[in-house]
């Protein structure tokens, strides 16, 4: 048998990066076939082969290029080269985020590939693995858990490919298909979303049923079912879904939420985003997020959380990080209803004040601890060019009594799926195709969301609503422009007019010191505090939007390796899965 990179992804579980056919091809290291090496495996080293999948692995994707996401919908604005052509509208093949996007996804897939591949090689062959397994009843379950949560993050990367890039290639055997360049071509999408549904539908049969009450981070049978159930969503409005996918959406969202099993929405929208929520602690809302690890500053790179260098001030970390690279838009904070909690927790406005972060600190006017948001000041002195900040992923002044916190470095979550969104999800799956909905149980789920947000109920749903409320609900979290291109599916030339109408700009800021009784106010000593006075818009739009603008192109150094790519879709013979 080939020698293959079993043991590199299996112990070591190294990051690799992949794109055109680094994401095939297998590392030739190690001497031991695929059944000796699972000979070597017990249930420790089972539990331990999908720890880099849970964070670390998508690390390159978490660093810039889920923040490029949030400016595709409209809601960040950016200046910073690295970001904005997702912001103005000059996406193409080129662009190095967009890679990122493509080469993690496809990463996991190849590790997932080796492990899944390496399981079902040495329980078919016999041999010791098959023995051991046969004998010894923990060595079972902790291989049933483990398969579980390879299918489905198998099933999440390829949920992401098919979303943003649609047909995409679809790798399934990596030593396999190195010698069939062919089967490199892109699959069509049809085939991907029922190559995905099995493999949640093996993920949930294989998944604990509960919450893990100590690795409250860990996969279980209620994240399996909210990642189809968004899967049945998203295909249901396709050209080729129906409406049994809707009807499976709602189904697999209202059994997530009247039989929870250990999560719950959490009393407060703010309390998702607190930044004790870390490594093994998440909140309970959270079906799945990615879990990230502290060390010293710089003594390791890619396992840690680094949004908050991105997102932040430099008057909020204190230090030579904080670039303010990603804003909240104009659009988004003008979209949000009076009164609505989310827009504290998403973004940070004059005034604002936040007891979790700077515990330590007391600023001038205040009478105990907490960061205080100055729009005037928090640029090095100088004003956001949107007046505000995002505060979702936020951890703390660097060097601080906070907590784990240094430039480039925390170790806050990152939410992915909560279980607010299934509250949505069975709501826009009731609706459907529908003009508007007025249907009990989906009007209750709709408006629990809303009261949550201190908003009032409504009577009835059109797809606005639905668009409107995913927007407030989740911005800052990496999925609105999925949540864009689904309504496209449904109703191109609204959401077409919507974005042309967005308004993206800045504002031109005259500031002034902040006073407390005729005295200038520094916080820290010699920061001066200022505040905007008045600003001017400035707008900008975006030039165009065509069919285009809803799928990503195919990175540029996917296209230069695989001349199979832009061949038209073919369909994929499922005799292969596995």
């Amino acid at each position: 048998m080939k020698n293959i990179s079993i043991k590199t992804v299996l112990v070591a579980l190294l990051f690799l990066a992949g794109c055109g056919k680094d994401y095939l091809e297998p590392d030739n290291n190690l001497v031991l076939t695929v059944s000796e090496y699972y000979a070597t495996l017990n249930k420790s080293a089972v539990e331990g082969i999908t720890a880099n999948m849970y964070g670390g692995a998508w690390f390159n994707m978490l660093d810039k290029a889920t923040s490029c996401l949030e400016g595709y919908c409209g809601n960040a604005q950016s200046g910073d080269p690295v970001y904005n052509a997702f912001f103005n509208g000059t996406l193409n093949s080129a662009y190095q985020q967009l890679g990122f996007l493509w080469s993690t996804n496809y990463t996991i897939i190849k590790n997932v590939n080796q492990s899944l591949n390496g399981f079902v090689t040495s329980l078919k062959e016999g041999g010791k693995f098959k023995e051991n397994y046969d004998a010894d009843p923990q060595l079972q379950a902790a291989v049933n858990t483990c398969i579980g949560e390879l299918r489905f993050f198998r099933a999440i990367a390829y949920f992401n490919l098919v979303k943003w890039f649609g047909p995409v290639p679809l790798v399934y055997d990596n030593i396999k298909q190195m010698a069939i360049p062919a089967s490199w071509q892109p699959v069509v999408e049809e085939d991907i979303y029922d190559f995905i549904i099995r493999d949640m539908n093996d993920a949930i049969e294989k998944l604990p049923a509960t919450r893990n009450g100590s690795s409250t981070n860990k996969l279980s049978q209620i994240s399996a079912k909210a990642l189809l159930a968004k899967v049945y969503l998203t295909k249901a409005g396709m050209s080729f879904g129906t409406a049994a996918d809707f009807s499976q959406a709602a189904t697999l969202a209202n059994g997530v939420i009247t039989n929870p099993s250990g999560y719950a929405l959490t009393p407060t929208y703010h309390e998702n985003f607190l930044p004790k929520y870390k490594v093994d602690n998440f909140p309970v809302e959270c079906l799945w997020g990615w879990k990230w690890s502290w060390t010293a500053a710089w003594a390791s790179f890619g396992t840690q959380n680094s949004l908050q260098s991105y997102l932040a001030s430099s008057h909020f970390t204190q230090s030579w990080d904080g670039w303010s690279s990603v804003l909240p838009s104009v659009d988004l904070r003008e979209s949000y209803e009076p009164g609505d909690l989310r827009r504290y927790s998403s973004i940070m406005e004059n005034g604002d004040k936040y007891p979790e972060f700077w515990i330590a600190y007391v600023f001038p006017g205040q009478t105990t601890p907490g960061y205080v948001y100055f729009d005037g000041s928090i640029l090095g002195g100088k004003p956001s060019p949107t007046g505000m900040h995002i505060r979702k992923h936020l951890a703390g002044r660097d060097f601080s009594t906070d907590g784990h916190i240094a430039e480039m470095h925390t170790d806050v979550y990152t939410p992915i799926i909560r279980l607010a969104d299934l509250y949505l999800t069975y709501a826009e799956a009731i609706l459907g195709k529908s003009a508007s909905t007025s249907d009990a149980k989906a009007l209750q789920y709709f408006n629990t969301i809303r009261e949550r947000a201190g908003l009032p109920d409504k009577t009835s749903i059109t797809y606005a609503d639905i668009w409107n409320e995913r927007r407030h609900e989740f911005a800052f979290e990496f999925c609105n422009t999925d949540d864009l291109f689904r309504y496209n599916h449904l109703y191109p030339a609204v959401v077409k007019t919507m974005l042309l109408n967005q308004k993206r700009g800045t504002y031109t800021c005259v500031t002034a010191p902040f006073m407390i009784d005729g005295v200038a106010q520094s916080f820290p000593a010699g920061k001066p505090l200022k505040v905007i006075t008045s600003k001017t818009y400035v707008d900008f739009k975006l030039p165009a939007v065509n069919d285009d603008y809803f799928r990503f192109p195919y990175p540029l150094g996917e296209i230069n390796v695989n001349t199979y790519i832009n061949e038209p879709p073919m369909r994929f013979d499922f005799v292969n899965y596995q």
